[in-house]
Order: structure tokens, then C-alpha cells, then sequence
């Protein structure tokens, strides 16, 4: 199979070289930032129209940062900063953040300097930022230029970020450029020195500083070496002539210690799951006595009977059995500390805490970290069930690094660009690619129209499928529903987003509303309209992803049925809030007001069971000023009609079933929406009572909407049926609903059917009506509190 690129998110990443200088261009995003909430009733826009590009990725805003030349220490170079807009961002803010190697000598017109502490784990010392507000027309071109001044030497980037607010949402770009700060000019350069086969010395953390997580605690799940790191005391020399002192058979030697990184610049955090070796230098070749791994605070201990004597020293591997994080060159990143000599056989060196030399190089162990983070949520010892021997995933990133954001189905490697490790969502969405292409034995499921892609936007059914399980994936990871692009700014919420939801489009399309739904059907919390079910996350999520290939969404749902897994209608809520509509038929229980939005979408369905040899009755207010329409049907696909209630604007219409004659069973109700703009009532009452003398029966606005008694009489029976407010706010509607045993079509009725009906009289008024038996039989007495809350009085007098 061809090699594709599968991307995290369209926009959050892209980054090109423009030669000389190191220009750097990163993309922005298409649909970012979208609003949270229910903007109902709002027209969607078209998907934005965007052409800047690195690969497969669009964006609508590009910044391009150049430095003139690499200044040294005391010295200063200037810098340019080009904002183009293929959309009008209003209120659009620059960021432009020097290192602590740099400071503005001048910051660029209509920017202001702040000097911040670093959020970033790569930036020595605080920064210095240059900051404001612009306009930005469509096609249009912002030129920025400044002077920095070399302060210290070392290596850092250079970090520049727009964001604005344009029609259809929020939009960011951002660019980073990379210089050396040399002592002379001939050591100062424009990039970085990366480390030969990415090996890299260590150094002790200051005193007092304790390590503590950035991202939430995980459970933690030890890990087992690569095979080709695990050494055998029998593949080891017997001894080594070349050490100084007797070696003593079964002495073992250890060392311990821990080895940790900064994220953010400043807060030290464990490093998990790290290979560790105790390592020899010998005339012939160093080689590895013994072998570990660091626990859950980046604790560790290495032993070995071959060790002591002289020049030791321990060596820590971004590598373990399940994943790796390699330089673009693909050497796998190693820290070692110093060398240790003549240890005595058979004792312990505390190493105490140790973290990378290269502040450049800590975003490598974040990646690790993330990478820890996601397999301590993934169920199961390898990362897909299917696998006897587990597979590793590759993570090739370097400081200035620009091939990515995406993850190879050639190579099975993640390419990471040089800020990614800042934003977890970014590097645990493209984990679960991996993920997906490994349970599905390397057939990833074909993804068309998704280069480019966008959150919000139509795609494909495959593309949203597999982006939108990746989106899903990272927010499961981290029991959070945002995805978080740091470097950005980006913060989308995956949740809160229904039918309606301004700048978001429908469907299982869009991989939003697929990450959405996994997000809902996993989770215990619960969104308004129609999420109401949660079941815990991975459960039967994962293990329906086990089970066979899904090349959509859709193909999963159906492959979760076949599993024996819930796909009811209460499930299949957590599909309908994310505009994924299977059929849904919305459950109505007996007495319970569901509140629902119009008019989008403009038909809504439900679905209740006739239990009870009594008539039932389906009512649905409308908005102030609002018209419905209730429709009843007999069958789940809404081909057979029974009845249908539109009786006009600010109207309660309902429909009711004579269950003492239609056989219990299921019905189908549906509101048309299009003749109102705002929130209705839809309740169900299945009365299972017949009608007393006297009767107090509490109906409180707007929820309390109807109620219903069943009449038994003989034939001419002459009845009076009054209902009497206690409340002046109480507006009562009464109805007198029959059918004929003999005629089906008479079992269902609307309310322009009534046989004999009263009100009118205004609120706080009694509303009454005398009806004549034709037939012996039990009639259906419709009550509707119109307005108002109160204790409604229903009397029957018979004669």
C-alpha cells in the first residue's frame, strides 16, 4: 500500500524552509477556535477557501520570520515579520517572543514589549515579547520589522503567533526560527548544533526542585525493553583485565537516581518508562553491563556484578519497547550523565537527578512522555490486542525540525515538526493513527477528500472516520474534550457542539462530530439536548475497534451492534447531539417534559410504547409565538400515518391513542419544527386512570402540558366535565376525545378531532363542556394547561 501522510488536525501545524536565512512559514488554522454552545438557527458558511499550504494542509494565515544574521553576543541583527490573510481577521494579536539569548533593541512599530516568564520548555530566562493588534484585509500582506540584541550565548527559537477572528471562527498562524548566540561570530549561527547521533550529555537538577507532571496523572504501566537493549550476563565478557581491582564473583554494583525534564522552562517532570543502561568504557569499545527502566517518578536502579572499577557511567535511551524518539536522522535520543571511576564492587552510587544538558533537546522526552501517557490509557500490554509481539512507534523529531505534523502508513513513523511537543493533543492525535493502522493490521481505512480537512467541515465519511477517532483519541487520553495545540493557542472544545452550532457543519462527514460522538457515548457527563447515556471509556469503544475493520463510522456503529453492544435509542443520542443521525427515535417516558430546540433540525422523532389499556396522549407547546406540527406514526421508518395535529400559531397540539381498542405497541411520534424559532415541549401522559367526581391534578408551566383521564360510561350517559383553575395564571384547554370500536382509523386522533371540547374563557376561568354517550365505551378526557401554574380542579357530574 502507498505511503500517506495522516494528519492531526487541518492548519494546527505546517512548516516549509524558504532558503537562505532560515525562513520558516507555518500555516495557520481553517476553522479553529469555533464557538461553544447551541447558536441555533444560525446559517452555516461554506467550509473556508484557504490555499497556504505545507503538503496537504490548508491554512488561512501565514507568518514568515527572517533574521538578517546570526548576531553574538553584544551584537544585534534585524528581523522581519510578514502576516498574510486569505481572510479579514478583525482584532488579529501578534506575538512575537525573543528567548532569553535575545532582547528587542527595537521592537516593530505599533508593538509593545513585555518581558514574561517562558511557557515553553525550550526559551532560557524570561522573554521578551513583542506584542499588539492588527487589521488584516483578505489578501493582504502585514510587514513588521525590529532589532534584537544578543544577550547570551545558546541556542533558542524564536517564536511568532497571530490570531484573529474572522467570519467563520477563529484563525492563528505561527512561525519559529531557530539561532545559535556564539560568544564570537563565528560560533553564532542561523539554526541548531544538534548533537552527533543524537547522544547528549546530562546534568544535575538544581537542589529543591521537585518534580511534578504538566499534563494529568495517568496510570502507569511499566514497560518492556526493546530486545535489542537487553543484555545477558552470559553475552558479557567474564571480565575485563582492563579495570582497576579484583572483581568480586556475585558483588553486584548499582547506581540510582532519577532522570527528569522541563515543561514548562523551570518545572521538572519524571521521566516514565525511560530505558536506562549501565554503561563500561573499555580500550576496545564501551559496552552495556545492565539494563533498566524508570518507574512512575522517574526513579531508577541499575546493577551489575561487572561493574565498578573505573569508567562507568549511565546512559539514557529514548527507547523502549513500544515507542522511540529519533532525530531526523533517525538516531534514537540518548543522555548520558558523567563518568564515574573506581567505584567500589558491590556498593550503590546515588547519581542523584539528573535532565538533558540541551535545554533544545527536552521537548524529545515531553514527546516521550506524551507517548507514555497515551499507551498508560490504551488498553492492553501492546498497543492493538492483535499483537504477539508489540509493535514500536517511531517518533522522529529535532528543534528545527519541519517535516510533519503526520503520521506514515509507509513507514510507520510519526514526523513531529520542531514545536509539537508544546501541545499534547498534537503528538497523541497522531498516535492514534498508529494506533488505528495497527489494530487494523496496516489497512488504514481510505480517507478521500481529506487533504485538505478541517474540523468543523465536511470531508469524507472515511477521512472524518479515521481524523475523527485520532480526535477522539487524545481527548480520551487526557479525559479532557478540547484538543490543545499550545504553540497556537488553539483550544477546541469537542463537546457542546450540536445541531445549529454556528460554523460547524453536520453529519458523520466531519470528523468533529465523530470525535464528538465517541466523546458522548464514553463519557458520564451529560450535554444538552440529547446526550444522555455514557458508558465509560475505552469499554465497548475499544473493543469494537478490535473486532473487525471499520472504514467509517457508520461501518463502526454497525460492527458495535453486531458485537452485542448497546446501539438503542439512548445511545444512539450521543450520535444525534453530534448531528449523526442513524434513526434515531428520541425515547419518551410517561409524565417527563423533554425541552428541544427548533428548527434545526426541522423534523425531530420519537418514539414511546403504548403499555397501559387506557388512552394516552403526545402534546408539544410551541415557542411564544411558534407554530407546530405532531405527527404519529405507526412504524419506526414513518410510513404509516396514523394522525396529525397542526392546528396553528401559539397552539399545544396532541394527538391521542385509544389503547382500549388499538393494541399495545409501539408509536412514533414527529415534530415539525419549521413554524417556530426557539425551544419547545414535547410530554407524554399515558393516563392509566379513569375520570372521579372530584379530582386535584398540579400542573406547573411550561412542562406540565397535558394530562389525560379515560371516561367509562353506558350509552347516553349525559356527562359534565369542568376543569377550575386555583391559580389566575392557569389557562385550561378541555377535550372529550372518541373512537369507534369498529373503525381503526378512530384510534388514533388529533385534537381538531375532538368530539367535544372547551376553553377560551381566559386564564383563571373554568372551562367546561356536557357530552352525550352515543355508545357505551371508555372516551379519552384531554386536560391542557395552556398557561400558568397551578392546581387544576377536574369534576365530572353524570346523569
Amino acid at each position: 500500500m502507498k505511503g500517506r501522510r495522516l494528519h492531526g488536525l487541518t492548519g494546527l501545524r505546517g512548516a516549509v524552509a524558504l532558503g537562505a536565512g532560515l525562513t520558516l512559514v507555518f500555516g495557520g488554522t481553517a476553522a479553529a477556535g469555533v464557538p461553544t454552545g447551541e447558536d441555533v438557527g444560525k446559517a452555516k458558511p461554506a467550509a473556508p477557501k484557504c490555499s497556504f499550504a505545507q503538503g496537504e494542509w490548508a491554512h488561512c494565515v501565514r507568518v514568515v520570520t527572517k533574521l538578517d544574521h546570526a548576531p553574538a553576543v553584544g551584537g544585534t541583527a534585524k528581523i522581519s515579520i510578514d502576516v498574510t490573510a486569505q481572510a479579514a481577521l478583525s482584532d488579529a494579536r501578534i506575538e512575537a517572543d525573543l528567548p532569553g539569548t535575545l532582547s528587542w533593541a527595537t521592537a516593530p512599530a505599533g508593538l509593545s514589549v513585555q518581558h514574561l516568564d517562558s511557557a515553553a520548555p525550550l526559551p532560557v530566562g524570561p522573554l521578551d515579547r513583542a506584542q499588539g493588534s492588527v487589521a488584516l484585509a483578505p489578501g493582504a500582506t502585514r510587514h513588521f520589522e525590529g532589532t534584537v540584541r544578543a544577550k547570551a550565548a545558546g541556542a533558542a527559537p524564536v517564536d511568532v503567533r497571530v490570531s484573529g477572528t474572522k467570519r467563520d471562527g477563529t484563525d492563528s498562524g505561527a512561525a519559529r526560527t531557530f539561532v545559535t548566540v556564539g560568544r564570537t561570530p563565528s560560533q553564532s549561527l542561523l539554526g541548531y548544533r544538534a548533537p552527533a547521533k543524537g547522544i547528549s550529555d546530562s546534568t544535575t537538577v538544581p537542589a529543591g526542585i521537585t518534580p511534578r507532571r504538566a499534563t494529568p496523572e495517568l496510570p502507569y504501566k511499566k514497560v518492556e525493553l526493546t530486545k535489542k537493549d537487553q543484555i545477558s550476563d552470559a553475552s558479557r565478557h567474564a571480565a575485563d583485565k582492563s579495570r582497576s581491582g579484583a572483581v568480586h564473583a556475585g558483588a553486584l554494583t548499582c547506581f540510582k537516581g532519577s532522570y527528569n525534564y522541563d515543561f514548562p522552562a523551570g518545572t521538572s517532570h519524571p521521566s516514565i518508562n525511560l530505558q536506562v543502561q549501565l554503561r563500561a568504557k573499555h580500550w576496545y569499545g564501551d559496552e552495556t553491563l545492565g539494563t533498566s527502566i524508570t518507574d512512575s517518578t522517574g526513579h531508577y536502579q541499575v546493577c551489575s556484578s561487572d561493574a565498578g572499577g573505573e569508567d562507568d557511567y549511565i546512559r539514557f535511551v529514548a527507547e523502549n519497547g513500544q515507542w522511540s524518539v529519533r532525530n531526523t536522522d533517525d538516531d534514537v535520543y540518548q543522555f548520558v550523565s558523567q563518568t564515574f571511576t573506581n567505584v567500589g564492587d558491590g556498593t550503590t552510587t546515588d547519581v542523584g537527578f539528573l535532565q538533558p544538558a540541551d535545554a533544545n533537546l527536552m521537548p524529545s522526552l515531553h514527546i516521550f512522555d506524551e507517548a507514555n501517557d497515551a499507551k498508560s490509557w490504551t488498553p492492553g500490554a501492546c498497543w492493538s490486542a492483535h499483537d504477539h509481539d508489540c509493535r514500536q512507534i517511531p517518533y522522529n523529531w529535532s528543534p528545527t525540525s519541519t517535516k510533519g505534523t503526520f503520521y506514515s502508513t509507509d513507514d510507520k513513523h510519526v514526523y513531529l515538526t520542531g514545536p509539537d511537543p508544546d501541545s499534547r493533543s498534537v503528538v497523541v492525535h497522531e498516535t492514534g493513527h498508529a494506533v488505528m493502522d495497527d489494530v487494523y493490521g496496516d489497512h488504514f481505512p481510505a480517507a478521500p477528500n481529506c487533504s485538505p480537512h478541517y474540523l468543523t467541515s465536511t470531508s469524507s465519511t472515511g477521512c472524518a472516520w479515521t481524523e475523527g477517532f485520532a480526535d477522539w483519541y487524545q481527548s480520551a487520553v487526557y479525559h479532557d474534550p478540547e484538543y490543545v495545540d499550545t504553540h497556537n493557542k488553539i483550544y477546541l472544545d469537542l463537546e457542546n457542539h450540536t445541531w445549529g452550532t454556528a460554523n460547524w457543519q453536520d453529519g458523520d462527514t466531519v470528523e468533529g462530530r465523530v470525535a464528538g460522538a465517541l466523546n458522548d457515548i464514553a463519557d458520564t457527563g451529560h450535554e444538552k439536548y440529547w446526550d444522555d447515556y455514557g458508558e465509560g471509556a475505552p469499554g465497548h469503544i475499544w473493543d469494537t475497534l478490535l473486532a473487525g475493520f471499520s472504514a467509517t463510522f457508520h461501518d463502526f456503529w454497525n460492527l458495535r451492534g453486531q458485537k452485542g453492544y448497546n446501539v438503542s435509542d439512548p445511545v444512539q443520542g450521543s450520535l444525534y447531539q453530534n448531528t449523526i443521525d442513524y434513526g434515531f427515535r428520541n425515547p419518551l417516558a410517561d409524565n417527563q417534559t423533554l425541552t428541544r430546540p427548533a428548527p434545526i433540525p426541522a423534523q425531530q422523532n420519537y418514539h414511546y410504547a403504548t403499555n397501559v389499556v387506557f388512552w394516552s396522549v403526545t402534546a408539544v407547546r410551541p415557542p411564544a409565538g411558534g407554530s407546530l406540527s405532531l405527527e404519529m406514526y405507526g412504524d419506526r421508518d414513518q410510513k404509516q400515518l396514523l394522525a396529525k395535529s397542526a392546528d396553528g400559531q401559539d397552539v399545544v397540539d396532541f394527538v391521542a391513542v385509544d389503547s382500549n381498542h388499538r393494541p399495545l405497541g409501539e408509536i412514533y411520534p414527529r415534530v415539525d419544527t419549521t413554524g417556530s424559532n426557539g425551544e419547545y415541549r414535547i410530554q407524554l401522559s399515558q393516563g392509566a386512570r379513569q375520570m372521579q367526581p372530584s379530582e386535584a391534578i398540579a400542573m406547573t408551566a411550561p412542562d406540565n402540558i397535558v394530562t389525560v383521564r379515560d371516561l367509562c360510561v353506558p350509552a347516553n350517559t349525559k356527562a359534565t366535565i369542568t376543569a377550575t383553575p386555583s391559580d389566575p395564571s392557569q389557562d385550561a384547554e378541555l377535550f372529550l376525545m372518541a373512537s369507534d370500536p369498529a373503525q381503526s382509523s378512530t384510534w388514533v386522533q388529533p385534537r381538531a378531532f375532538a368530539a367535544a371540547k372547551a376553553g377560551g374563557q381566559g386564564p383563571g376561568k373554568a372551562e367546561s363542556f356536557t357530552y352525550t354517550a352515543p355508545a357505551a365505551g371508555c372516551y379519552g378526557v384531554v386536560l391542557v394547561n395552556k398557561a400558568g401554574s397551578g392546581t387544576y380542579t377536574l369534576a365530572l357530574a353524570t346523569s
